[in-house]
């Protein structure tokens, strides 16, 4: 079907600025006496279905086309130099959107909530974006702008090139079920991939420094975060709502967690704290990471299962039963470590991980692992080890 010759009775015209489109068309051309498109001007207009923009329009302010869930496509013309903050907000059917060459900026979360979109295109003169694979970026490929987030693909790495990912980038994306963020990434946006409820995991690399409000916030299928140890800040709500969250790893640098960072995440039973902020089981402080804890650890750095480095005191040291793996050099020449309690859950120990801990004369341990008394296999556990017990004393 296509556009129709709207009546002009139907668009309040105010000054050139298109204030309010009272009509009920379902596919629209916008007038040539339209200079801009005013805030809200199609909010809620749910008849809508396609949109072409002339070249006489220059601007899309904030809400223009809020809430327009039955709006498929829409062209916007090469005059537009600029695209308003919610511009595009709940637009549920749009599938895809092409942004001409002169728009010079897109407001904050312009695309949120358009759950079908599946390809952003880009004209090709256009010197401020360009378009990847169908995804938004700036035109230096630093910022991922908007992931378009109809798409079905189960997982996705984002560039070596993108510095930063925008507020709402990711959100409201059903499908993803692993993103791979690299170490190139230095800040996430507000509310970047929340109500991913699809997303299973997520490894925070040592490059970023900021994880913004909201940033995961109903990741429902989230059940293990490891925050890199360059982040200074959480933002409120960060990762409320993470109903399957069990785990997670503060790294060293955290100096801040907002408020409500964790609240809803009641399976949250495991807490490997490495930062200097005093996390306290059972407690309402730092955004209730560990209110509904059962540990709270201080010496692990545990990533993805595996033990990289013991930081504490040494002694009567017992690792988690989440460890699976042992690092290479975790008790490095931890010549303070004079026991230690090995789980079931550890399948392999790296090949020098307790070199050089010469006092370690008692190993438990409770691992299918083959440990032998004086032997260098299995990371030198034993090697200077007076007793190895498979299983702990009835005291413990």
């Amino acid at each position: 079907m296509g556009f129709s010759n709207n009546l002009l009775s139907d668009f309040e015209i105010k000054d050139g600025v298109l204030v309010e489109y009272k009509g009920k068309f379902g596919n629209v051309v916008i007038p040539k006496s339209v200079t801009s498109i005013g805030e809200k001007a199609f909010s809620g207009c749910t008849s809508l279905r396609r949109v072409k923009i002339g070249d006489s329009v220059e601007s899309i302010k904030a809400g223009a086309f809020k809430g327009c869930e039955s709006l498929q496509s829409i062209i916007i013309g090469d005059s537009v130099k600029g695209i308003g903050y919610y511009a595009f907000v709940g637009c549920t059917s749009l599938q895809s959107i092409t942004i001409g060459d002169s728009v010079k900026s897109i407001g904050e979360e312009a695309f949120y909530g358009c759950t079908s979109l599946k390809q952003i295109n880009v004209e090709e003169g256009n010197a401020s974006y360009i378009s990847i694979d169908g995804n938004l970026y700036t035109k230096d490929r630093q910022t991922l702008v908007q992931y378009a987030v109809g798409k079905q693909d189960t997982s996705f790495t984002i560039p070596d090139s993108v510095k930063s990912i925008w507020d709402g980038a990711f959100s409201k994306c059903t499908s993803l079920r692993s993103i791979t963020i690299g170490d190139t990434v230095k800040s996430i946006g507000d509310y970047a991939f929340s109500r991913c409820i699809s997303l299973q995991s997520i490894i925070i690399p040592n490059s970023v420094k900021s994880i913004g409000e909201g940033a995961f916030d109903g990741c429902t299928s989230l059940a293990s975060v490891i925050i890199g140890n360059s982040v200074k800040s959480i933002g409120e709500w960060a990762f409320a709502k993470c109903t399957s969250l069990q785990s997670i790893t503060i790294g060293d640098s955290v100096e801040s967690i907002g408020d409500w960072a964790f609240s809803g995440c009641e399976n949250l039973k495991t807490v490997y704290n490495l930062s200097k902020l005093d996390i306290v089981k059972d407690s309402d402080t730092h955004g209730f990471v560990a209110k509904y804890a059962t540990n709270v650890y201080t010496d692990f750095d545990i990533q993805n299962g595996v033990l990289v480095k013991y930081k504490g005191k040494g002694g009567n040291v017992v690792i988690p039963n989440t460890v699976k793996s042992i690092g290479r050099v975790a008790f490095y020449g931890c010549q303070s470590l004079t026991n230690v309690t090995i789980p079931n859950s550890v399948e392999s120990i790296g090949r020098v991980a307790f070199y050089g801990c010469w006092n370690l004369k008692t190993v438990y341990n409770l691992s299918k692992l083959n440990i032998v008394k004086g032997s260098a296999t299995h990371g030198f556990v034993a090697k200077y080890a007076t007793n190895v017990y498979t299983e702990l004393p009835d005291n413990n």
